[in-house]
């Protein structure tokens, strides 16, 4: 078997508040692992299928059967992924969820220092030199993709400031989209889960000993309770978000201005639905 319906991102937009809400329904089959995945990479896409579609064995006769990989809509630095999704599970219905250029930027550069990955600890540093941050707003690439792949009534793009103030009427949006039953209540409250501001990043220390030669076998060794300990000491809070500068929203705006407008006029709304501003 395999999913009739995908979350594709957009990270850091409230894809893991929804699939949350979405396992609650009883007619909702969402896998195991939330994100496999299984489109993006070269070797898993070749080799995996079968993993894949074990995925999905438990769904019984439930009438939608999903999951979650937020990465599909990385157009940019995963392209075969929306391709291969197409080819593979036609017919099926796709949830793009979105979120202000600016508060998108800081939220995963965030996240990405909190998972230790290579990426400069000074954010308007971050925003000019890793164009794969800089994709993470790149909505318009991304639907122009889906535009060429997919028809328009398998694509829902939800806005991440709408489905924060208006929850149940998005999920009644949803409900209908994925054919399924609206049992969510007017008073539905959106989980906050992978929040960042309760993360905290390596430090420097901690980054060395990641990197040193038999640093796995030699924390096997240190009992839990002292690891435990010695990990809080070498961690600090993810930095604060940073309030947006003159120049970096006059970066912001000539990289991704032109196709922000796009996105927005292609799905029916006023370009001034986001503004790019500073001490955002």
């Amino acid at each position: 078997m395999l999913p009739n319906f995908m979350i594709i991102g957009a990270p850091k937009a409230g894809t893991t508040s929804l699939w949350a809400l979405l396992r609650q329904h009883p007619d909702v089959f969402m896998c195991e692992p939330k994100e496999p995945a299984y489109f993006l990479y070269d070797e898993r896409y070749e080799r995996d299928r079968s993993w894949y579609e074990s995925l999905f064995d438990d769904a019984g006769d439930a009438a939608a059967v999903g999951e979650a990989t937020s990465e599909y809509c990385r157009t940019l630095t995963r392209p075969k992924a929306l391709p291969r999704i197409a080819t593979d599970v036609p017919g099926v219905r796709l949830i793009y969820m979105v979120r202000h250029p600016q508060d998108i930027l800081v939220s995963r550069w965030r996240q990405e220092l909190f998972n230790a990955n290579e990426m400069p600890r000074d954010f308007s540093q971050a925003l000019r030199e890793s164009p794969e941050l800089l994709e993470n707003a790149r909505f318009g690439h991304c639907l122009q993709t889906l535009d060429e792949y997919f028809p328009p009534e398998n694509v829902l793009v939800l806005l991440f400031e709408e489905w924060s103030r208006r929850p149940a009427t998005m999920m009644r949006q949803v409900a209908t989209f994925l054919g399924i039953d609206d049992i969510w209540a007017e008073d539905v409250s959106v989980p906050r889960m992978n929040v960042g501001d309760s993360k905290d990043m390596d430090g420097a220390l901690m980054r060395l000993l990641r990197r040193a030669p038999l640093a796995d076998g030699l924390r096997r060794r240190i009992p839990l309770g002292l690891r435990g300990r010695l990990r809080r000491r070498m961690r600090k809070p993810v930095p604060p978000a940073p309030q947006w500068r003159t120049e970096d929203v006059a970066f912001l705006e000539e990289q991704i201005g032109d196709e922000l407008s796009w996105f927005l006029r292609r799905l029916g709304r006023s370009e001034d639905e986001w503004t790019l501003e500073p001490g955002r």
